[in-house]
């Protein structure tokens, strides 16, 4: 397969693409770098290639003749990881009912394993960020009731 990536994606995503056996363009590190997106998007078209990018702006052209978007969305929750990557194929619009209905559903299912692991709900993401988050709580609590009397 042909593909294209923005300089926004992840060199080890290309280099996985590339031992896959896929013709990868990937323009970091060139002089195309940080092209428009008018001309990337020219480009992309003109050479039969679909487009991996984090750009949420090239949402707008799925409805434009194209041999393929996959806008990725990363999480970097845990910071330096890459052990978790989550690529979602196909996209519905932002504002979707599906969207929130999902984010509903995630939400209360980290609350449900936050409450099962005696974690707060950053807990869940990163035991590290965790610490922070509560620690950051416990001061805010200290200035907020300084001299008060909590029972």
């Amino acid at each position: 397969m042909k593909i294209f990536v923005d300089e926004n994606i992840p060199s080890r995503t290309v280099e996985e693409l590339r031992r896959l056996g896929h013709d990868v363009l990937d323009i970091r590190g060139t002089p195309d770098q940080g092209m428009d997106d008018d001309i990337l998007w020219a480009r992309v078209f003109n050479e039969g290639r679909l487009l991996i990018t984090t750009d949420k702006g090239f949402a707008q052209r799925r409805s434009e003749s194209h041999h393929g978007i996959l806008i990725v969305r990363l999480f970097y929750l845990a910071p330096f990881s890459h052990r978790c990557v989550w690529i979602w194929s196909h996209q519905w619009a932002l504002d979707a009912w599906s969207n929130r209905v999902l984010t509903i559903v995630l939400f209360a299912a980290c609350l449900w394993v936050a409450t099962r692991t005696g974690d707060s709900f950053v807990g869940v993401f990163n035991r590290r960020l965790d610490a922070t988050f509560v620690g950051v709580l416990r001061q805010w609590r200290r200035r907020l009731f300084r001299g008060a009397r909590l029972e």
